[in-house]
């Protein structure tokens, strides 16, 4: 059995992987769901979070393990998660990257989130400069984010969003990456995927190259279809 840490993406916090983690549970696997700097129950001031904050956050939540852990991480989480593989291969068997964004070379998320099509974020976000978040206009965001979702789970869900903090998407990342950890990467494409498009998904794995992995959900499939995502994140363990 392996012990997995989800890593959650923007206006999120560990809540969002409530469907997710019974199912694992139920195959003895053990999991950890941390909240980010700034979110859920992980209280920080939005306006001093960073890039920096959130990799040591991950950073110590692998200290945490003394065995290897399956690492699973979620749109914004996967310019954290990538660093961290090359940074501790040791203590990671397994990286999954749910339509997820990597930025190298002095990219920043800012970057790369648009380069392969259209998103709907752009026409929901509402700009708080006080303390430098973005928020969700909680009108559009079902149709917008939770597409493929039940009306009960994407409710739920929207309930739960938060202002995210700017600083992180900004941040350029210092970081090429390496080929030793290649066989330990799998990409999860996300096909009906309206927040992060198919291409910019594509264009990832082109410059991270990853075994990849289809699965027919919006930018949640933890939300919208638990059970194959389960599936998918547990063929390597």
């Amino acid at each position: 059995m392996a012990s997995f840490v989800l890593v959650h993406g923007a206006w999120q916090a560990g809540w969002c992987w409530q469907l997710l983690v019974p199912l694992l549970n139920q195959k003895g696997h053990q999991v950890s769901t941390p909240d980010l700097p700034g979110h859920g129950s992980n209280i920080y001031p939005l306006s001093e979070v960073t890039y920096d904050l959130y990799y040591k956050s991950l950073e110590q939540e692998l200290m945490r393990h003394k065995e290897p852990i399956v690492l699973v991480a979620h749109s914004m989480a996967g310019l954290m998660a990538a660093p961290l593989l090359d940074q501790y291969p040791e203590k990671i068997s397994h990286l999954y990257l749910i339509a997820a964004l990597v930025a190298q070379e002095g990219e920043s998320l800012f970057d790369i989130v648009t380069q392969g099509g259209e998103s709907n974020i752009p026409g929901i976000l509402i700009e708080n400069p006080e303390n430098n978040t973005q928020s969700l206009d909680l009108q559009k965001v079902k149709q917008a984010f939770y597409h493929q979702c039940s009306p009960e789970i994407a409710d739920w869900a929207i309930a739960n969003l938060q202002p995210q903090p700017i600083a992180p998407f900004a941040t350029p990342i210092h970081w090429k990456a390496s080929s030793t950890t290649l066989t330990k990467r799998t990409y999860i494409l996300c096909e009906k995927d309206l927040n992060v498009p198919k291409q910019t998904q594509l264009n990832v794995i082109k410059r991270y190259p990853c075994k990849m992995k289809s699965i027919h959900t919006c930018h949640f499939p933890f939300l919208s279809a638990p059970n194959e995502l389960m599936e998918i994140i547990t063929s390597e363990t």
